[in-house]
């Protein structure tokens, strides 16, 4: 067997504890649909458990579920009525050669991790492999060879519909995620979660179309939204807090409070826009790593 393909091999026998992300938030059943709603918007999520007080995985629920859900009036509903309760789950004993065969076979998008008495562990998410899965080779090869630290730039890029409100938050959580997996401290990651989401939002309400842009390096981590829009006109309005161009619809959704601007400026290091009315808008911003 060429080294090429053992290593690989190895990688696959590794517990898809390694792989899943452990710092999922845990959620009661007798919250309520829009309560649960914030709970995923707040972490970049687009997907929970579902646990009893001990712990115990009862179901999952997804943002689609929640906003369909509220689209129906059900805004006031307890979780437990919308979850899925027969859950697929993978334990701690399963690899992540596993994991890939659930994904294939069953083609869910996502798959709890519990133990033997249905706590909850983690979850476990295709990004979650391909995130992970390069980064546990790197740290093997690190290992075996001695090297140092990485110094080359990852670039991260995402495209983002305007009006997909379903789908809005996915990309910031990607990232997030990638940044949880590079072992980031999480002051950090907090921060440049809630710059991208509020630029993936802005791109969401406001724009016809855009992309989210993350160069990770050594000592920073730039964040980029270009969109195609039509743009703002007055730009020093756009940053004070509260002041907000969403529509009434929009606002129903529980977006377009005004904050987004001004929560991507207090995230940042440094902060640029440039916007063209007719055109659209783009936004900077520049994380140092301390």
């Amino acid at each position: 067997m060429r080294e090429i393909d053992r290593d690989f091999y190895n990688l696959l026998k590794l517990p898809v504890t390694l792989i899943m992300n452990a710092n999922m938030p845990k959620v009661l059943p007798d919250r309520k649909v829009f309560q649960v709603r914030e709970i995923l918007k707040i972490n970049q999520l687009d997907g929970v458990a579902i646990t009893d007080e001990d712990g115990r995985l009862v179901g999952i629920v997804t943002m689609y579920d929640l906003l369909k859900a509220i689209e129906e009036d059900k805004r006031d509903a307890f979780v437990e009525d919308i979850m899925t309760k027969n859950v697929v789950t993978l334990s701690p004993s399963h690899t992540l050669a596993d994991a890939i065969e659930y994904f294939r076979v069953y083609g869910y998008g996502r798959f709890p991790v519990v133990d033997g008495a249905r706590v909850f562990l983690g979850m476990v998410t295709p990004l979650d492999i391909v995130i992970r899965l390069p980064i546990l080779k790197e740290e093997r090869e690190e290992i075996k060879e001695g090297r140092g630290e990485a110094t080359k730039v990852i670039r991260l890029e995402f495209s983002v519909e305007g009006g997909d409100f379903i789908n809005g938050g996915e990309a910031s959580s990607k990232i997030k995620r990638y940044l949880q997996n590079l072992g980031l401290s999480k002051d950090i990651i907090k921060r440049v979660a809630v710059a991208s989401y509020e630029m993936e939002m802005n791109i969401v309400i406001h724009a016809y179309r855009g992309k989210l842009i993350v160069e990770i390096s050594s000592d920073k981590i730039i964040i980029k939204a270009i969109d195609e829009g039509p743009g703002i006109e007055d730009v020093d309005k756009a940053i004070q807090p509260g002041y907000s161009t969403a529509s009434p619809k929009v606002r129903e959704l529980g977006f377009g409070a005004g904050m987004g601007l001004p929560n991507i400026i207090s995230c940042s290091d440094e902060f640029d826009i440039k916007s063209n009315v007719g055109v659209g808008t783009e936004v900077t911003s520049i994380i140092y790593i301390k």
